[in-house]
């Protein structure tokens, strides 16, 4: 897969705001130093992969404020099943919005994440959660994304364009 930008521009990898995210998740105890989005080689496709299910970002919440979520509520293996992410990727957004403070228009909305389609707000959601008051209270280093959050959205090699496909070979 292939980040592109709204315009469909291919983004450059250069971007580290994924990285920042994955230093922070990694801060929080959520991800093990070990992860493999902490790998070298890791891409923002790593994370929003490791995302995609909703698993990891309820885990987050209760690892933040402890109970916040009854995590009898969360699929821990939802395997890509739409349904289950969907409703663990809901539930990650309502206590955001819930008990952590979070306004409606700080939230992605869930098929931003599930279907990949706009990623940057995902990361601009997980800032806004990284800064406010509830977890600041954790002390731990805070998310600093820049502003404005760019839009985009993850394709399939084979859907690039023909150019686009040599370009990206001879980057190999």
């Amino acid at each position: 897969m292939v980040l592109l930008d709204a315009r469909g521009d291919i983004m450059a990898t250069s971007n580290e705001s994924w990285k920042e995210c994955v230093e922070w998740l990694t801060r929080c105890d959520v991800l093990r130093r070990d992860h493999k989005t902490n790998w070298p080689e890791a891409s923002v496709v790593d994370l929003a992969n490791t995302l995609r299910d909703g698993v990891l970002l309820c885990n987050l919440l209760n690892i933040l404020d402890p109970g916040c979520i009854d995590l009898k509520d969360v699929n821990q293996k939802p395997q890509l099943a739409q349904f289950l992410c969907l409703r663990n990727i809901k539930t990650f957004l309502q206590t955001c919005h819930d008990i952590f403070g979070l306004k409606e228009s700080d939230l992605f909305e869930p098929s931003m994440l599930f279907e990949l389609n706009d990623f940057f707000k995902v990361l601009n959601t997980l800032s806004k959660l990284s800064n406010c008051a509830k977890v600041q209270r954790k002390q731990i280093t805070c998310l600093m994304l820049p502003v404005p959050v760019r839009r985009a959205r993850l394709v399939r090699y084979g859907a690039l364009p023909q150019p686009w496909k040599r370009w990206l070979y001879r980057l190999l």
